[in-house]
């Protein structure tokens, strides 16, 4: 709690940290006119893999709204249940970042990678 207000949440299973407040969350869904999400991994917080940042933008300024620790395809998902209209656009570091690590998880798909 911080001023007798909630502002951590986090999912039963631990995967997800969420640090925002119920005021944020109802400016970013009725006051933003646009809504800003990325990540960062090399200069994420200790003991996390990757800070997630939400800004809306609002009478002229982006204001930061929520902060996660979670990946990006889990957001996407999140962001599609919460906001069902919602238009996601992904970078493509992310895209080849994904695609990269498919890649290597498979022994067919990396062999034939190699050889190309």
């Amino acid at each position: 709690m911080f001023n007798g207000k909630q502002f951590i949440y986090i999912l039963e299973d631990e995967s997800f940290v969420c640090i925002t407040s119920a005021d944020n969350l109802q400016c970013m869904t009725t006051k933003c006119s646009d809504l800003f999400a990325g990540g960062i991994f090399n200069h994420a917080p200790k003991y996390t893999t990757q800070l997630y940042t939400i800004h809306g933008f609002k009478n002229g300024y982006y204001l930061p709204l929520i902060c996660i620790k979670k990946i990006e395809k889990a957001a996407h998902q999140a962001a599609s249940k919460v906001f069902e209209d919602v238009q996601l656009i992904s970078c493509r570091f992310h895209l080849g970042h994904s695609w990269w690590r498919k890649i290597n998880s498979d022994s067919v798909l990396r062999l034939a990678y190699k050889k190309r």
